[in-house]
Order: structure tokens, then C-alpha cells, then sequence
């Protein structure tokens, strides 16, 4: 919450609380715009909701806001706001879902390219031919074998920035633990297909944004459309080395990961991987406390699929945000050739 302080704001200066330091001026101009000084402009914060406007035609920026600070009283401070340059513009953003085999050659293409440029790099343990620190690549042809190995049950969520792909996701569902899989043309028909002896999992195949639009929630905005377009399935899951992957994920399933359910993970796993047409899932080893009686403790969900990718950068994404948390990673400790599993539940539509 806001109080009575000063920053810095480009050229000028923004001081809360009303007070204007005695050797502070208010003839701060923009250049082309105004030969006036700047104005005194008010503020009313709010201190949960605040909305930004541009002045563009003085060059002043107000903050406007209506509403009731925690303790219940009223806020109302008082701003004087200098002169600033104004913001630069945002990309507009737009998010595509497509089916397995509506996908084109052209699409793929763009595709394996925003992977190949921004996935990760390969660790020390990756062998021949690949080289330790060298960028992780996929040509279409490995990109179509890997994430979409059933088409028909396969699906992608696009984000465009601009007009340029800066985030994808590929899913693949299938059912398992005993559900028969759902025909194409129910799906078109109804919303939802009553099937109680099994589940049916939505899961991740590949998850990719670019590096110059992270933080801004694209991969959970991607998820959540790939869930909204599986209405049927009960549950979506992914393995990933990076913590950013798995908060996306269970932030899509409206799941908090400080109490993510490891035993929805534990219960449903071995029969997941098992009914996987995914190669990489199929063949890997569950690892950690869940799945293991024997082993470090400190190892909680696992999938080994001997891919050695470089660990840095996902080793600083999970301590921050245990600091962030005051919590332990719910997942365990990353093992080297490892990913974290993760499954999460999804209610059914009713």
C-alpha cells in the first residue's frame, strides 16, 4: 500500500501524501508539448484497485480510483504528478486453440522455431552428440513425432503478439484407469460425455513462451484455453523441469500449489503414464516419496525421462518462489535427467 513517499518518474518526480519538498519545482515541461509547467493533479487511491490514465494532450499522468483501503476508512491522498514521457504501447495479444490435425506445415514451422530459440539449453550430463550449454533445438518432424503423436486427440494453444508467436502448448488426451476413449463426434455434439469408469487427462506435451514476454501470465492464459477446449477430460498434467511450467499449470486447473493434492498425483499416475501414446511418458520411471518407499525423502514427485536439461534457471525460479512462499516446493528436489510431475484434477462440466 501506497503512504507518503517519493520516487522517481523519469524526468520529474512523483511525491504521495500531499507534501512537496521545499527545493522540488514544478516547471518540469515536455518536450513539444506544453512550454507551461505541469499541473497539480489529484489522486484518489484505492488500495487494492488502480487505474492509470494517460493525459496525453499535457503530458500528465493521473491515477483515478474509488473505494475503501483495508481498514475500512476512505483514502484519499493527494499527488503532484511532474511530467513524464508517455508508456510505450503493449503488443496485442491473441490466443488460438486448433485441433492435432488442423495444424499446417507453415504453423509447425513458426512453432519449432519459438522452441528451438527458447526452450533451455542442454546441461553437463547431455551426451554425444549434444554439447552442454548449446540451445535445445526440435525440427517439425521431431516436433509432430514428440507432441503430437495421436493428432486426433492432439490440440495446441497459440499466443500471438502482434502477429508474431510468442507462446504455444501442446496437449495430447486420453483416457485411463479404465475410461473408454471419447469419439470425435460426441464431442461435437455434446459437452460432455458421462463416463464413470475412468478419467480422461488432458496432458501438456510441450510449453513454451518466449523470453521477452515472461511473467505476464501467457502460459497460464495458454492452459486455460487448452482446458476450456477438453470439457470432457477430468484431469490435465505435465512434466517439466521448470517450477514456471507446474505454477501455470495448477493456476489453469484453479488449484493452489501450496496445497496441490499429492495424493490425487500418487493415485493416478502409474495409470497414466501406462495408457500414454506418448513415448517420453510411457517410458519414463515415476521417482520420490509418492511412488518409492526407499530414497531420499527430499524427492517427492518425479518422472525420469533422461532428459538433461540445464537446471540454472529453474533451480532460481524455485528459490524464489520459496522465498516469495515461506514454503517448501511440494514437488521435492530436482534430480538431474528428471522433470517434475505433476497432475491436477478438473471438475466436470454440469
Amino acid at each position: 500500500m501506497l503512504g507518503s513517499c517519493t520516487r522517481g518518474v523519469a524526468s520529474g518526480r512523483i511525491y504521495l501524501g500531499g507534501l512537496r519538498p521545499a527545493n522540488s519545482t514544478l516547471a518540469t515541461r515536455v518536450p513539444g508539448v506544453s512550454k507551461r509547467p505541469a499541473r497539480t493533479v489529484l489522486l484518489f487511491f484505492l488500495a487494492e484497485h488502480m487505474c492509470l490514465e494517460l493525459l496525453s494532450s499535457r503530458g500528465f499522468i493521473k491515477l483515478l480510483s474509488t473505494g475503501e483501503c483495508q481498514s475500512g476508512a476512505r483514502t484519499v491522498l493527494q499527488l503532484l504528478a511532474f511530467t513524464m514521457p508517455p508508456p510505450p504501447l503493449l503488443p496485442c495479444l491473441k490466443f488460438v486453440v486448433l485441433g492435432g490435425t488442423a495444424l499446417n506445415e507453415d504453423t509447425m514451422k513458426d512453432c519449432a522455431v519459438l522452441f528451438s530459440n527458447h526452450y533451455g539449453i542442454w546441461g553437463d550430463e547431455a551426451s554425444v552428440p549434444l554439447t552442454a550449454g548449446s540451445r535445445i533445438k526440435m525440427s517439425v518432424r521431431k516436433l509432430r513425432a514428440e507432441v503430437l503423436p495421436d493428432p486426433t486427440n492432439g490440440f495446441v494453444s497459440l499466443c500471438y503478439a502482434d502477429n508474431t508467436l510468442v507462446g504455444q502448448a501442446f496437449a495430447t488426451r486420453w483416457a485411463f484407469d479404465g475410461a473408454s476413449t471419447v469419439p470425435p463426434w460426441i464431442l461435437c455434439t455434446v459437452l460432455y460425455y458421462n463416463d464413470d469408469t475412468g478419467g480422461r487427462v488432458c496432458w501438456v506435451t510441450q510449453l513454451v513462451v518466449s523470453s521477452e514476454h515472461r511473467q505476464k501470465n501467457i502460459a497460464t492464459m495458454l492452459l486455460l484455453q487448452l482446458a476450456a477446449a477438453q470439457p470432457n477430460c477430468t484431469a490435465m498434467g505435465l512434466a517439466s523441469t521448470h517450477p514456471a511450467s507446474c505454477l501455470a499449470l495448477t493456476k489453469a486447473a484453479h488449484v493452489s500449489m501450496l496445497h496441490l493434492d499429492l495424493s490425487f498425483i500418487q493415485q493416478h499416475a502409474k495409470s497414466i503414464l501406462a495408457t500414454s501414446p506418448v513415448c517420453y511418458i510411457r517410458t519414463a520411471r515415476l521417482r520420490g516419496s509418492l511412488f518409492e518407499k526407499d530414497g531420499d525423502p527430499a524427492v517427492v514427485s518425479l518422472a525420469n525421462t533422461e532428459y538433461f536439461v540445464d537446471h540454472a534457471e529453474p533451480r532460481a525460479a524455485l528459490e524464489k518462489w520459496e522465498s516469495r512462499s515461506s514454503s517448501e516446493w511440494p514437488l521435492g528436489k530436482l534430480l538431474s535427467g528428471h522433470e517434475f510431475f505433476v497432475v491436477v484434477p478438473l471438475n466436470p462440466p454440469r
